[in-house]
């Protein structure tokens, strides 16, 4: 993971509210909270227990403004239920992962049953400090850099010492202070959350008329995926050969994490000369392999864009004239992904091969209704690109104000005001 730049702040005095000129006190997280290591029974994915009416959660550290929300939920055996360690939480309890993605921060906000996975650690202030506040510190880009960015910089399997998450330095005013620059920061991470909703409905749109628009097709001709274009596998490229400028590229992973079923722009760039495969401008781009689950392989991206690098684990199609490769890629994705998952293999590592699909069948519409639904949906892309600057804004903002109130009053006495 990259490091985060800096950002830019102006060559002002921190910023305050009205009224608060005390000097911040300087001191440890160990010194105002207790630091523990909570147990927790290992299982491959988080759980959801349904007995007699009463739900009993596992819950991971997936956090969306610091709110705990459930994620991979299956159902147990009753019996796997006596293996569970029950961890005491209370309200303002912060809790944090210190292995592997560490440093996700999320807090109790409510009476709940919590058994949690492994690898999660509480953090438990003593009275006259407020939670909200210590764990937008937790947030901050001084927490990344000095407790987090060092360790998964030099590891694949980071993992953080509690030793030093309980002498992590931080700055505090009073406890009235506390809870307004809290009070604040959760008024704006309410409305991230908010966007957040905004853009997943919106992407949801897209996939409900996606399916409506297919069933309203009259016409759908059958043809084999083979049929579709000319597949074509792509050259090995790794992260450690992506660099800052050079030629566009895209790395298979970065289908799963950055593009979707169309891709607009390109992120990433390399340097690397030989023997490199491109895009001709009407490709299909298929990951090879995930280690989620076979539904999950199933997410094409169409790329009209000739002459991208293109590396790593996937494959594939040059699309045909007589086919669109945007809106086959939202049929794969929206439509044929449950019949086309069948064709995965593996357990751990699951793997899609092109001549395994090869022979399939699918049925799509005619041209003039593909470019039709194309049409519609790009309008619907740019909707969600307004949202998603929207978006980047407030946490732009945000992030202005951890740095301004918080990494800035480490050092000096704060005497500017903002208004409330």
């Amino acid at each position: 993971m990259a490091k985060d730049k800096d950002l830019k702040t102006p060559n002002v005095p921190p910023l305050r509210f009205p009224g608060f000129t005390d000097e911040w006190k300087k001191i440890t997280l160990g010194e105002i909270a207790d630091v523990t290591k909570l147990a927790g029974y290992e299982f491959t994915k988080y759980v959801i227990y349904e007995d007699e009416g009463e739900i009993i959660a596992l819950r991971g550290l997936n956090c969306k403004s610091g709110q705990l929300v459930l994620d991979d939920v299956k159902y147990i055996d009753h019996s796997d239920l006596s293996k569970l360690t029950r961890s005491k939480l209370y309200i303002g309890d912060i809790l944090f992962t210190y292995v592997g993605t560490v440093g996700e921060v999320a807090i109790i906000d409510k009476n709940d049953k919590y058994y949690l996975a492994p690898n999660v650690s509480r953090i438990r202030l003593r009275p006259g400090n407020c939670e909200g506040f210590v764990m937008q510190q937790l947030s901050s880009k001084k927490f990344y850099n000095s407790i987090v960015f060092p360790l998964i910089a030099t590891s694949s399997q980071p993992a953080l010492s509690m030793e030093n998450v309980r002498k992590f330095v931080i700055s505090i005013p009073s406890i009235k202070e506390q809870n307004k620059i809290a009070q604040l920061l959760s008024i704006i991470d309410e409305r991230i959350a908010t966007q957040n909703k905004i853009i997943d409905n919106l992407q949801s749109l897209i996939k409900g008329l996606a399916k409506t628009h297919y069933d309203s097709c009259e016409t759908l001709s059958n043809v084999r995926i083979r049929e579709l274009g000319e597949p074509y596998s792509v050259m090995n490229l790794s992260k450690e050969q992506l660099s800052d400028n050079g030629q566009p590229c895209i790395l298979y992973g970065e289908l799963f994490t950055q593009y979707g079923p169309v891709i607009e722009s390109i992120y990433s760039k390399t340097n690397v000369e030989s023997n490199l495969s491109l895009s001709n401008g009407r490709d299909l781009l298929f990951p090879s392999s995930t280690t989620v689950d076979a539904l999950s392989l199933i997410a094409p991206s169409a790329l009209t864009k000739p002459n991208i690098i293109l590396g790593g684990d996937m494959f594939g199609i040059k699309v045909a004239n007589e086919y669109s490769p945007e809106y086959l890629s939202y049929y794969f994705n929206y439509i044929g992904n449950h019949e086309l998952a069948k064709y995965a293999i593996g357990s751990t590592i699951i793997h899609l091969h092109y001549k395994d699909i090869a022979e399939h069948t699918i049925a799509v519409p005619t041209l003039r209704n593909q470019l039709s639904f194309v049409k519609l949906a790009s309008t619907m892309k740019s909707k969600i690109e307004n949202e998603r600057s929207v978006l980047h804004n407030l946490k732009t903002l945000k992030a202005y104000l951890l740095q301004a109130m918080f990494i800035y009053n480490d050092s000096v006495k704060i005497t500017e005001v903002v208004e409330s």
